[in-house]
């Protein structure tokens, strides 16, 4: 047998052994115990093994495949890129899309059947346009895969250094798990001090809740006809533009305006633990800046500050007392940052309302990179010679620190009185 056929035997066994104590809703007998801890030993060494062998595998095949570029080649990291091609560049060369058109030579014909289904053909970053695996370290997590469920211990974050958009500025990653218990941090109290020699040492606390995530399914779909299906060229212009908006679209509002009801996750606005600023001052500005205290004030650092591009409009054309713009005016190259915090534009915020704090506690866990089907099985579709193109990816999100990020009620309840 293979390492990876030994693995998968091992967690067979393990899986036999759980699956019957999981049905019973018992626990496992202490002869039960000591064989799952046996195996669970012998699958994270098969895991290992399987992993350094993946990575031999890999050096050979590089080290192998390396050749010394001809005077007239293009440089490496540019004919690196042109090969990946985008999305919809990887789904025309799919093998189930050449597949169709070897079977099609000559177009599709009125009535025939059409399943073209490419998977996982770009994960989540390269959605966000980080292909190049340099930007960031991914978040990973592991999860044995004998159990139904996986618990995050801790509180983990990144800092994204990414263009200001408001999926650069939180943490995502990966998860082989489609249910994720976690620990979310409610409060923490700063107890350290200086101790004299044989006095009891102070305890800091860190409140924490427990709280779940779940892999969702993000989709988008178009209508296009069976010639159009048949055209690379159309096919790559408009999957490329539009399906790769949509899907990012919707994972911003899920994360910010997710309701929690049915299929749908809670999102940032409708989950318990964060802080809320309700309008203080004359403008928008004194709020803003009462909000960034709150922050402070919870031992971390605004990081951003989530607007409507409607309220950020709003707030450069403030002036003073002098008639002076307080952002300097139409032709400032100074970035907008009120108090030193950059702004991050989202027509998925709400008008009046803005976020400020740290947004790298938020993380988003790809579970299934992005799939696309083209197929006419689809309401009278094969009689129109149309066909559904249809584009999914499956993720999750979980909101670790949601205190240091604080609703902030920026719309002026009596008017613009800053101006």
């Amino acid at each position: 047998m293979t390492l990876k056929e030994q693995l998968a035997a091992k967690v067979k066994a393990a899986q036999d052994i759980v699956n019957p104590a999981v049905e019973q809703k018992r626990d496992l007998t202490d002869d039960e115990m000591a064989q799952v801890e046996q195996l669970n030993t012998e699958i994270e060494d098969l895991k290992a093994q399987v992993e350094r062998a993946e990575k031999s595998a890999d050096l050979v095949s590089r080290v192998t495949s390396v050749k010394e570029p001809a005077p007239t080649d293009p440089p490496a990291e540019v004919a690196a890129k042109g090969q990946a091609g985008g999305i919809a560049d990887r789904f025309i060369k799919s093998d189930a899309f050449k597949s169709f058109r070897d079977s099609h030579p000559s177009g599709v014909g009125n009535g025939t059947p059409i399943h073209v289904e490419a998977k996982n053909i770009a994960d989540f970053d390269e959605l966000l346009g980080k292909s190049d695996g340099v930007q960031k370290k991914e978040l990973t997590t592991e999860t044995g895969q004998f159990v139904s469920e996986q618990r995050l211990p801790g509180y983990r974050s990144e800092l994204l250094d990414q263009p200001l958009e408001f999926l650069n500025l939180i943490t995502t990653g990966n998860t082989a798990a489609s249910y994720i218990e976690y620990a979310r941090v409610i409060s923490e109290t700063d107890n350290a001090a200086i101790v004299p020699e044989g006095e009891l040492k102070p305890l800091s606390e860190i409140e924490t809740d427990t709280a779940d995530a779940k892999a969702y399914t993000y989709a988008d779909g178009f209508d296009v006809t069976n010639q159009t299906l048949s055209d690379d060229g159309a096919l790559v212009a408009f999957m490329e533009g539009r399906i790769r908006y949509h899907v990012l679209n919707k994972v911003v509002d899920t994360l910010l305006n997710g309701s929690g009801v049915g299929t749908e996750p809670a999102g940032l606005l409708n989950i318990t633990g964060t802080q809320a600023q309700e309008f203080d001052g004359e403008n928008a500005l004194t709020t803003l800046a009462r909000a960034i205290e709150k922050v402070q004030n919870v031992q971390a650092t605004a990081q951003a500050i989530v607007m409507n591009p409607t309220d950020a409009w709003t707030i450069r054309l403030l002036r003073n007392e002098s008639g002076n713009f307080y952002a300097g005016g139409p032709f400032s190259a100074a970035p907008f940052a009120p108090w030193g915090v950059r702004v991050v534009e989202s027509n998925r915020v709400a008008a009046g309302t803005a976020l400020v704090g740290n947004f790298s506690s938020i993380q988003f866990l790809q579970r299934e990179p992005l799939s696309v089907v083209a197929f006419n099985q689809h309401k009278d579709y094969a009689q129109r010679n149309k066909s559904y193109v249809r584009a999914e990816m499956r993720g999750m999100q979980l909101f670790y620190a949601p205190r240091e990020i604080v609703v902030a009620d920026i719309a002026d309840p009596v008017g613009d009185s800053g101006e």
